[in-house]
């Protein structure tokens, strides 16, 4: 999640709360300007974490920011970069 999409992700893991968690995961640049990046944008339906490491988004194939991955049962169904897609992640939430 960046700057531009925060607020627009944290309205849909609103919206959505009782279907999915919406979990933000941090790798790029400190732990602490994550912090501050949750606090100014109110993050608080979406479940962050941090990685310094980066692996996480290795795994998973993530080519940088903004990108959203709906996973199910432990296995990836549908993956976007760019701006949030959320008719196409309600669509894979049936």
């Amino acid at each position: 999640m960046c700057n531009r999409e925060a607020p627009r992700v944290e309205q849909f893991a609103r919206r959505n709360a009782s279907k999915l968690t919406v979990v933000g995961l941090g790798t790029q640049d400190s732990l602490a300007l994550a912090q501050k990046f949750v606090t100014k944008h109110a993050v608080v339906s979406a479940r962050m974490f941090w990685d310094k490491s980066g692996k996480s988004w290795q795994f998973y194939g993530v080519p940088g920011q903004p990108a959203a991955l709906l996973i199910k049962s432990g296995k990836v169904v549908g993956s976007w970069t760019g701006p949030l897609d959320e008719g196409a992640i309600e669509k894979l939430l049936v």
